[in-house]
């Protein structure tokens, strides 16, 4: 493994395993490891997520380097000079249609039907540019994880719908590197959990708003973890990514 901090993973039709860490990918066929960086062709060596699409090409999305496109022999590159929003890539998915489904840091979500770039962000009714994850229902519908909570887009109508049970609950820096300020619309008391990816909480206390607070992460390793604010009327879960 290139690096044990491991932001997204993908198994391939041939049952390759694929990890995104924060130096690099590394592909596992369960005898052996192969890495794959900069110097092989990727876009830039954080990667935040994997699609793999039906012509098994694997789709890495990553920080700062847009996405790289890789065959099993060769690379190719997208970014902001082909029509991608944002090169900060959080999320990739792709729908039945075979269409590439890419949402960003801080630029919205960006569709790409092999060739025409269509892109959706706060002008076309999101309610945040920052989009962390994206699945599809069998209606068709696009379903966003944001740091507003859940959006649904209705493909044929563009509506966007909120789901999101508490919009006053923002995060910000995220990625944090140190601290992370949280932002609520009320002063209520509420118990904080930090969980890593296996689940583990390596945060939890009582806290009680006056509007923000402000959680040290500076004992946190890098990686994403999801923070819960819990009290008896509510349960709020946020994606954090930690990136010092």
């Amino acid at each position: 493994m290139v690096n044990n901090i491991v932001y997204s993973s993908a198994i391939d039709g041939q049952g390759n395993k694929w990890f995104g860490t924060k130096t690099g990918i590394s592909k596992f066929d369960d005898i052996s490891w192969t890495t794959y960086t900069k110097y092989s062709g990727l876009a830039n060596n954080c990667v935040q997520s994997i699609a793999i699409d039906a012509q098994n090409n694997k789709w890495f999305g990553t920080w700062g380097g847009g996405i790289s496109k890789f065959d099993g022999t060769s690379w190719v590159t997208y970014d902001t000079t082909n029509g991608l929003s944002s090169n900060n890539v959080l999320a990739i998915a792709i729908d039945a249609k075979g269409n590439k489904w890419i949402g960003t840091y801080d630029k919205g979500v960006t569709k790409f039907d092999g060739t025409n770039w269509n892109t959706y962000s706060t002008t076309e009714g999101l309610v945040t540019n920052t989009i962390y994850s994206i699945a599809f229902d069998v209606q068709g519908n696009e379903w966003f994880g944001t740091d507003k909570g859940v959006l649904k887009m209705t493909d044929k109508k563009l509506d966007i719908e909120s789901i999101d049970n508490n919009e006053f609950f923002n995060l910000f820096p995220n990625p944090a590197t140190n601290t992370i300020t949280i932002q609520t619309g009320d002063n209520a008391k509420y118990v904080l959990k930090l969980n890593n990816l296996q689940g583990q909480t390596v945060i939890t206390k009582n806290v009680t708003f006056t509007n923000s607070y402000s959680l040290d992460l500076s004992s946190i390793d890098n990686g994403i973890y999801f923070l819960t604010l819990q009290n008896e009327k509510e349960q709020v879960v946020r994606k954090v990514v930690v990136q010092k």
